[in-house]
């Protein structure tokens, strides 16, 4: 809110499984950036705390009710924050810079 007023929150930790690479169980927690792909819909990274173990991670979150709906199967390894696109959908930049990719839910 505008006031500072606090509606909703996540934990990452607790709610997200630790990465596979992760057997320590290291503190999971969300990147800063994410993309609304609709109005009840966020699309969050744990990318900074993955990468030392691995391949970043995005996660599908309903922001009406603050609940975890899964995480996002990529048919192939994506770098960075989801970034919103509109109408439904957000974006991921290749790690090389050299192309970007579209991406919807079903």
């Amino acid at each position: 809110m505008e006031d500072g007023t606090l509606l909703r929150e996540l934990d990452a930790q607790g709610t997200v499984t630790p990465h596979p690479g992760n057997p320590g169980g290291d503190r999971i927690y969300w990147d800063h950036e994410a993309a609304f792909v609709d109005e009840n819909t966020v699309v969050a990274g744990t990318s900074v705390c993955d990468a030392r173990y691995g391949t970043g991670r995005h996660w599908v979150v309903n922001v009406q009710e603050m609940t975890l709906r899964g995480e996002i199967s990529y048919p192939f390894p994506v770098f960075g924050p989801p970034r919103s696109a509109g109408g439904g959908t957000w974006y991921t930049v290749f790690e090389d810079r050299t192309s970007l990719h579209l991406w919807r839910t079903h």
